[in-house]
């Protein structure tokens, strides 16, 4: 009874550490496998990018013209990018880590680690890469993170490492793998062995598709199709190792010389505008939306969507009528362009009086009031007894546009006084 009581009791113990020593593979599995790939093939993909100019010095040495070559501005911009994108995606991959943990305890099958989850983890996403990266150039707000990768005028491995440090959406994505079964430390391993075999598909070296190779998998040839700004091959092959676009209609050969980059190239080589410079230009266009519906179908729309000309009322001003150069006062301006009579509060003194040609007013330029001698001297209205004011001197009666305060004008230097000979206000 003792020795069965202790095998028992093994048994129990070892079916319990199991369990445990799962749980913590599963809980530090990520930021290992994440060290080792971006450790171990960090070296060797910069080896081949060490080796990559001598051997495309030979291919030109052999009469093809068609090759980019390097440049050690984009190179460093490319590894610059790659250095960044190791902090950045690095948290984002815990983040899907994390997620794909969640999903991974409610899954509704278990594919496990043989033949048929390996294949299922590699295909699977494979699978979702294709509608990703399809949705990356297809929807203005992924497209201002993916454009990072486009935006190299040169085609070699170092393009590889220009990768977008905003992959937020594949946190949402790529964890479905584990509703079915896949485990979330294969979903990273499977993540690996796409990227790396997307890293020999950016070189010049290989100029054929391949034949039937090509048919099946993606090629260096497929992929330059794809970082082409040719007009034909916008928007062309998605696919990371197995060729979907064949299957969904996105597929085109490489026919004539492919030009590299965008259709409106990004003359920098500072990583931090390669990132982000086209969220800067996103968030302008969306500032200058007039609707709502405008703004938020700039960011879900394609990269060349814009809101339609009529529909954007009041995006530019109205064409107004010609004005002359100094209008002398508002109520003319307005009765000669047809608007009606103004109200009176409206109304303002003419900055330069009609004759000023002849009797300028020496008034100050800013004040409300000022005194307009216009025509010859004239002999005014009678007063009140019935006396004629002087000859030669005249107090203008105020426009009707004029408040009634300002009907009497001074100016600074000469000051106006009733006169008690003839009981009104005269200039003296």
């Amino acid at each position: 009874m003792p020795p069965r009581t202790v095998g028992r009791a093994e048994n129990g113990a070892s079916a319990k550490a199991a369990p445990r020593t799962f749980g913590r593979v599963e809980k530090h599995g990520g930021a290992l496998i994440i060290g080792h790939v971006h450790g171990v093939g960090g070296g060797l993909l910069c080896g081949a990018i060490v080796a990559e100019p001598f051997l495309l010095a030979r291919v030109v040495r052999k009469g093809r013209a068609r090759v980019r070559g390097y440049d050690w501005r984009d190179t460093g911009a490319n590894l610059a990018m790659g250095l960044g994108c190791i902090v950045f995606v690095g948290a984002l991959r815990l983040g899907m880590l994390g997620v794909a943990g969640f999903v991974y305890a409610h899954r509704i099958g278990d594919v496990r680690t043989g033949v048929l989850g390996w294949s299922v983890a590699i295909a699977g996403w494979d699978f979702v890469y294709y509608w990703h990266h399809r949705w990356e150039h297809e929807i203005r707000l992924l497209w201002a993170g993916h454009v990072t990768h486009h935006s190299s005028r040169r085609f070699n491995y170092s393009t590889a490492f220009r990768q977008s440090w905003t992959t937020w959406p594949s946190m949402i994505l790529y964890p479905v793998l584990a509703f079915v079964g896949v485990h979330p430390a294969m979903i990273l391993l499977a993540e690996a062995i796409n990227m790396t075999y997307q890293f020999w598909m950016h070189t010049e070296l290989i100029e054929r598709p391949l034949g039937w190779f090509g048919f099946v998998f993606n090629t260096p040839s497929h992929h330059r199709v794809h970082h082409g700004s040719n007009p034909q091959y916008l928007d062309k092959n998605y696919a990371g190792i197995l060729m979907w676009d064949r299957l969904f209609g996105t597929f085109e050969p490489e026919v004539e010389a492919v030009v590299y980059g965008l259709r409106t190239n990004v003359r920098t080589f500072n990583p931090l505008r390669l990132a982000f410079h086209e969220y800067a230009v996103l968030w302008r266009d969306v500032r200058g939306a007039r609707a709502w519906r405008h703004r938020i179908g700039l960011c879900v729309h394609a990269p060349s969507w814009q809101p339609a000309v009529a529909e954007q009322r009041g995006a530019q001003p109205l064409a107004k009528p010609a004005l002359p150069a100094r209008p002398h006062h508002r109520a003319d301006r307005r009765r000669r362009n047809g608007l009606g009579s103004p109200r009176l509060r409206d109304a303002r003194p003419p900055r330069t009086p009609p004759n000023a040609g002849s009797r300028a007013s020496p008034a100050y330029p800013g004040r409300r009031r000022r005194l307009e001698l216009a025509g010859p001297p004239v002999r005014t209205r009678p007063n009140a007894a019935g006396r004629p004011t002087p000859t030669g001197f005249r107090c203008e009666p105020a426009r009707r546009s004029l408040p009634t305060r300002a009907r009497v004008m001074t100016l600074p230097h000469r000051q106006a006084r009733p006169d008690r000979a003839f009981g009104t206000r005269v200039l003296r």
